[in-house]
């Protein structure tokens, strides 16, 4: 009997087609060895991308640093949990930013890696999510995020806050979840079929 898996996670796709046992060691394989190669490969390509589209903001747009910025003597009296509590950062996504971003300015770390960003979720006693590349894609192809110049080329990719990261903890506070859209439209009812 010939099975055939695929299944697709961005612009990546895996596919395979044959008995259960190739498919899972080909699935395995994928998942070790391709999948994190492909993902630092696109955020690579994706950094190069951001660097050359890169403008200066209009002076109207520009932060004031000094409004924001966090008193590092404020950040050693706190753990990464209160942190990622204060700011209210219930998603993936905010909750890694948050926390790069807190052991950055408590001078901990100047980079992270995807394997580093697992280590912020056991510490912050949080459930680890299924597919860690995925969150630092995201951050990356959203401009949060950026390669480090000082480690760039270095297997794992090394990840340093953009500007934009920045400004994006400082302003983040609870209950700025976003709301779902809904259609108002009525849906369809299916006719029975008989």
């Amino acid at each position: 009997m010939q099975n055939k898996v695929r299944f697709k996670i961005g612009d990546i796709e895996f596919e395979a087609e044959g008995e259960a046992e190739v498919i899972e060691r080909e699935r395995k394989e994928f998942v070790t060895t391709l999948f994190p190669l492909a993902v630092d490969a696109m955020t690579r390509y994706i950094n190069n991308r951001q660097v050359q589209q890169i403008t200066t903001l209009p002076q109207s747009e520009t932060i004031n640093e000094t409004d924001l910025s966090y008193d590092v003597e404020d950040l050693n009296r706190k753990s990464l949990a209160s942190f990622i509590k204060e700011k209210g950062a219930e998603s993936n996504i905010d909750f890694v930013l948050c926390a790069m971003f807190f052991k950055e300015k408590k001078k901990e770390m100047a980079s992270f890696s995807s394997a580093t960003a697992k280590n912020f979720f056991s510490e912050a006693k949080k459930p680890l999510p299924a597919n860690i590349f995925d969150l630092t894609y995201q951050l990356v192809k959203r401009g949060l995020i950026m390669e480090s110049p000082s480690a760039k080329g270095a297997t794992p990719t090394e990840y340093i806050l953009t500007a934009k990261g920045e400004e994006y903890v400082n302003v983040l506070q609870p209950g700025q979840t976003k709301v779902r859209k809904t259609s108002l439209k009525p849906r369809k009812q299916r006719k029975k079929t008989i």
